[in-house]
């Protein structure tokens, strides 16, 4: 190993950059009682699905694989699930190379779905889900937003949290997205 490399400033700089922004995820996360993440050693396999999205066409849970998946389930007519897609539009488009956001529409028609995502402006893909789907990912509870890591390992699941959105979110986000192949 070249030791010159490892003293050089840059090199210095950068771990402390990486380091500070560790630490400021860290407690910023708990500042918002963000629930920490599964570790990946320990993290299942999210369960597959393969549903129709409002065109009719079909998207799999594979089609994510190496994003970040914000999974956001929810219903009509239901207010915190509305407040929580106009929120996930905004922070979807904060961080489109690591981030995928997608819905999944439960107990709600194909109509209903499109007059609301169509009334909020959501540009991610929004699916229709059914039974089988509900019960693969316990969504008894509406809204509910999965955290599936670019492996595809379910890291968290979540109902409607309290507070800011956006920062929540953000901090949970964060929590994984600085893991490497682990």
């Amino acid at each position: 190993m070249n030791l010159k490399r490892l003293s050089h400033p840059l090199v210095w700089v950068a771990a402390a950059i990486i380091g500070l922004g560790v630490a400021a995820s860290l407690y910023y996360s708990s500042r918002l009682d963000v629930p920490l993440p599964v570790p990946p050693a320990q993290a299942e396999q999210a369960p597959k699905f393969e549903l129709p999205d409002l065109a009719g066409n079909t998207v799999r849970l594979e089609d994510f694989g190496g994003k970040i998946l914000l999974l956001h389930v929810w219903t009509a007519p239901c207010d915190p699930c509305v407040e929580e897609m106009q929120v996930l539009e905004k922070f979807r488009k904060s961080r489109p190379r690591e981030l995928a956001v997608v819905g999944v529409a439960l107990k709600t028609t194909p109509d209903e779905a499109r007059r609301l995502v169509g009334s909020l402006g959501v540009k991610y893909p929004v699916l229709l889900g059914d039974e089988g789907f509900a019960q693969k990912y316990r969504s008894d509870d509406l809204p509910r937003t999965f955290l599936i890591d670019k492996f595809g390992r379910l890291r968290s699941s979540m109902p409607h949290p309290s507070g800011n959105l956006y920062d929540y979110f953000h901090a949970l986000v964060n929590s994984i997205a600085a893991e490497r192949g682990q």
